[in-house]
């Protein structure tokens, strides 16, 4: 005969919550009806100029209404890293000034894009990205403690201050992707130091990124299949980790199918390849955040969105369509784009696109190479972009040095 569990332990069960299913196979939310596919997708021969009143509108995003865990929730759990170890990586070293940063009260994006690179409080943004995306990978990097301890300190004085406590927008109702790439920096480099904080520090910070991750996740952009929206994605993705927000964390899964949706069967994202000569890098940077979603969730969570699939097409078609890009800068971004004035035609145009994001926002392609197992473009990665493998190469949109981030060994050299 058995013995019976005494009543404490059956209580001590009943008690513990069961793990959260992540729904990865379903279709996603608010999915355009396959009828209605090739209309979105085909929009660009007819609106004329980008992101024009012809463009179809959107349904919502998975984001919309989102409701992030209370602070109360925040305080009391146990912060936890979110990236993977890499403390091994030599190449990821960096030379950060190991001086403090000053907190940043205020940031005020000029409205017109022509008019940004000369705003002074822009260059202080800059800098303030780069800081954090530097001292970051260094804090992780250096075996002594002392750039940890620096990177927690400037991150407290910020919380202190209230940093960006006044933050205007050119974006009516939305926010701008210099604030996205600062909160960005500021919440992979709290991952960083999450687990070091005490139960006061985590009190401390908490009401300040709580608000930040607040602003990034009720943002609006003017569609949903924005470079922009799964930028905010990534961003929150991060801190639902960290502070163990599950829920938030399949918003942010119901995101990335969202996208997977939206895209056309070659890889192409309709709105952001219609943004003339910006059509290939908003390209790029769409599908790096993606990619660092899948990245992120598959390291942390054992979530695999690599192999998610609709109607056969996968995250492997964006970075195809970004590979062709690459080869090809003219002829794939013609395929789409269209006249983009007082935006993406400063930079470049529909035949001559700008391909700066080659430089350093394609670092991805060596976390796409190393993490999802597809090795379709293994050879071609490693024969261009080996060297990302061997520094600390940043990425602004990603918060830091994505091969870092990722703990992507060292390429081979060609």
């Amino acid at each position: 005969m058995k013995t019976p569990l005494p009543l404490a332990a059956i209580l001590m069960f009943a008690l513990v919550e069961p793990a959260f299913a992540f729904d990865t196979t379903s279709p996603p939310p608010n999915a355009i009806p396959k009828k209605q596919e090739d209309f979105y997708w085909d929009a660009y021969r007819q609106i004329g100029t980008c992101m024009s009143q012809r463009q179809p509108e959107y349904p919502k995003s998975a984001l919309s209404g989102l409701k992030l865990l209370d602070k109360s929730a925040i305080m009391s759990s146990k912060w936890s890293h979110v990236f993977p170890d890499g403390s091994e990586l030599k190449a990821c070293r960096t030379g950060a000034s190991g001086k403090k940063l000053k907190p940043m009260l205020r940031l005020t994006i000029p409205k017109l894009y022509k008019d940004q690179g000369q705003s002074k409080n822009t260059v202080e943004v800059d800098t303030a990205i780069s800081w954090f995306s530097s001292h970051s990978t260094k804090a992780r990097y250096e075996g002594d403690g002392v750039a940890r301890e620096l990177l927690k300190e400037t991150l407290l004085s910020w919380a202190d201050a209230n940093a960006i406590r006044s933050y205007r927008s050119n974006i009516p109702n939305a926010v701008d992707f210099k604030f996205l790439t600062l909160v960005g920096a500021i919440m992979n480099a709290t991952s960083e130091i999450a687990p070091d904080l005490s139960d006061e520090e985590r009190k401390r910070l908490t009401p300040w990124l709580a608000r930040l991750a607040g602003l990034v996740g009720s943002a609006r952009f003017q569609y949903r299949q924005d470079n922009k929206s799964y930028h905010a994605a990534e961003i929150v993705l991060v801190w639902s980790i960290m502070v163990g927000d599950d829920k938030t964390t399949q918003s942010v899964i119901d995101v990335y199918k969202q996208a997977i949706s939206d895209m056309r069967p070659d890889g192409s994202f309709p709105i952001d390849s219609s943004r003339g000569g910006m059509g290939i890098t908003y390209q790029a940077h769409s599908t790096s955040h993606l990619v660092m979603i899948a990245a992120i969730l598959k390291k942390s969570k054992g979530v695999d969105l690599f192999k998610y699939t609709i109607d056969g097409r996968s995250i492997q078609d964006a970075v195809g369509f970004v590979v062709a890009s690459i080869k090809e800068p003219g002829v794939t971004n013609s395929k789409y784009a269209v006249s983009c004035p007082n935006a993406g035609d400063y930079w470049g145009s529909v035949s001559g696109p700008s391909i700066y994001f080659v430089k350093d926002r394609a670092a991805f392609l060596t976390v796409y190479d190393a993490v999802s197992g597809d090795k379709s473009f293994h050879e071609w990665t490693r024969q261009r972009f080996w060297t990302m493998t061997h520094n600390a190469q940043m990425s602004e949109i990603n918060g830091g040095a994505p091969a870092c981030l990722m703990a992507v060994k060292p390429m081979k050299s060609p």
